[in-house]
């Protein structure tokens, strides 16, 4: 449940999971995925994960995402921000509340016509709150003016989908929505 892009010719692993009871609230980088260096052991928009991460325009963005009392011990929060960084180690919010609803669960990242695209995703089930699962579209040219292209796209709102641009197209791949 981290977040993974390539920024400035190195791979990046941006936070991550909470299956240790404990959030992973660090930033690793490699140029070639055997010597890895730890730019940063804590970033200020820690903890959550499940988390989207898109590398765009210099910079490496961390948006939504959520915290899982279940799995660590914290409050339950679900997160609609949005920040950005160029070094993995300042980081910015650029955006407290965005206008989509807190979300994460999307896998890959999708940077087309020069905008961030969100597609769908949802929220893991807390102890307080129930799953939910998404399938609007948005996409933002800066991180913090966004546009919603659509409410319900024709795909079945779900999470745990992978995201990607191949032959000038947006494509929605897989995904889990409880109903099937």
């Amino acid at each position: 449940t981290a977040g993974y892009v390539v920024h400035r010719d190195r791979m990046w692993i941006v936070g991550g999971d909470c299956n240790q009871r404990h959030y992973q609230n660090d930033v690793w980088s490699s140029a070639e995925g055997i010597q890895w260096q730890q730019i940063t052991d804590q970033v200020p928009w820690a903890p959550r994960a499940l988390h989207y991460a898109v590398a765009f325009k210099d910079r490496i963005w961390v948006m939504g995402g959520q915290t899982m009392p279940r799995f660590a011990p914290t409050p339950e929060i679900f997160y609609n921000d949005v920040w950005n960084t160029q070094d993995g180690a300042k980081w910015n919010r650029v955006l407290e509340h965005a206008p989509w609803t807190p979300r994460g669960m999307i896998g890959g990242s999708v940077i087309f016509q020069g905008r961030i695209w969100i597609l769908g995703g949802g929220t893991y089930d807390t102890s307080d709150s129930p799953r939910r699962f998404y399938n609007d579209v948005w996409s933002s040219d800066d991180g913090i003016h966004w546009e919603r292209h659509i409410e319900h796209a024709p795909w079945s709102p779900h999470q745990y989908h992978e995201v990607a641009v191949f032959d000038g197209k947006i494509w929605v791949l897989e995904g889990w929505n409880q109903s099937n």
